[in-house]
């Protein structure tokens, strides 16, 4: 169902952005895809699947029953420019909270429904001990109730602004479940590092993950404008092992008629063909990516799933192991990630315990696989 739930989720969030009825979306999907052959068979309970899936959420209105996705927060593109809040500063020290002014408006709302739950409902079990590592519902000294994570012993740090609660003077309750939802409530602040030798036009340059930010000024609650740049390629070198597969350049084609195994037709303009005079190169291919992956005992980590590479997936449980290319992590499950089948031009879903590094010899690194119309 995993496939199922993300063409799902792309539908309704690209076409349907206001939802639409199960029954519409049913007969869309078996069209766009199921008799295409670009996804699996819907089937009959597919509903009683996805309602379950915290990416949709089901709405029923009498006789109607409909279906929307969850609001899901794109991540900063880079490069492009932002605005921003910064929520914590300390002269101190050298880091920063900010939070995105766009995702302002859905953290108010998420504290003014942990406010009612929390304070004029009195709801949420009472915590007296808390352990090191979880998350709780925290009520700070402006009254209002946060998310906050126990770091260490002494204090709570609040996930979505930044600022340290003491235990000693903390009101702490259980976190409802829904707040603690990603795809309906991620966390609004990013922590910046200060890197004091570089100004640029008297912006201020931070670091945040693989990006560089420079930023205003760090007055709390100003709105400033930063800048986001990647600080390195989008796709780095490959790591030890890895292997860059080179696609076959038109040139390479016979100039007249030639015999060719049809590997898959998903419509009149997306054809996938082999040429048969390449044979037996695509035996040799599949057993050297058997071999290679059935000797990796576990899948890479996810620090070196990176979109673009290439590897060695299994689409499904029982099929064979295919060269992919990693597109990039499903917006429906994080075990799960975007492939493309080289080999044959498929586009898929792999779980991470179905991919492995690929490791093929250098005589066997071509992409034989040709589309057509």
């Amino acid at each position: 169902m995993e496939e199922i739930r993300e063409l799902l989720y792309e539908l309704i969030k690209t076409n349907f952005s206001s939802g639409v009825m199960v029954e519409h979306l049913a007969k869309i999907y078996k069209e766009s895809y199921e008799t295409r052959g670009l996804g699996p068979p819907l089937p009959s309970n597919w509903l009683d699947h996805v309602r379950v899936a915290e990416e949709f959420e089901v709405v029923i209105r009498g006789p109607i029953v409909m279906m929307k996705s969850v609001l899901s927060f794109e991540p900063i593109v880079c490069p492009s420019t932002v605005s921003v809040v910064v929520m914590k500063c300390d002269e101190n020290s050298s880091d920063i909270f900010i939070q995105l002014a766009g995702t302002r408006n859905n953290f108010e709302l998420l504290r003014s429904a942990m406010d009612s739950h929390y304070e004029e409902q009195s709801l949420g079990e009472p915590v007296a001990e808390p352990e090191i590592g979880g998350v709780y519902a925290v009520r700070d000294a402006d009254g209002h109730w946060y998310r906050a994570l126990l770091k260490v012993a002494e204090s709570f740090i609040l996930l979505d602004n930044g600022r340290v609660v003491p235990v000693k003077d903390a009101t702490v309750r259980r976190l409802r479940a829904e707040y603690a939802l990603p795809r309906i409530y991620p966390i609004y602040a990013f922590i910046l590092r200060f890197i004091s030798e570089y100004i640029e036009n008297g912006l201020t340059k931070y670091i945040v993950q693989s990006s560089s930010i420079w930023i205003k000024d760090r007055k709390e609650q100003e709105q400033n404008v930063i800048k986001v740049m990647p600080v390195s390629p989008q796709y780095s070198v490959p790591p030890a092992g890895g292997v860059e597969l080179v696609a076959m350049e038109l040139s390479d084609m016979p100039k007249k008629r030639f015999a060719a195994h049809i590997l898959a037709v998903f419509d009149a303009d997306n054809i996938s063909l082999r040429q048969r005079s390449l044979d037996p190169i695509p035996d040799y291919i599949v057993g050297a990516v058997k071999r290679d992956s059935l000797t990796q005992s576990s899948p890479p980590p996810f620090s070196e799933l990176v979109p673009g590479r290439f590897y060695a997936a299994k689409l499904h449980p029982d099929s064979n192991w295919e060269r992919v290319q990693l597109l990039g992590p499903s917006t429906v499950d994080a075990d799960c990630f975007r492939v493309y089948a080289v080999d044959i031009g498929l586009y898929g879903i792999a779980r991470k315990p179905n991919i492995r590094h690929l490791k093929i010899p250098n005589g066997l690194r071509k992409i034989l696989m040709a589309k057509c119309k």
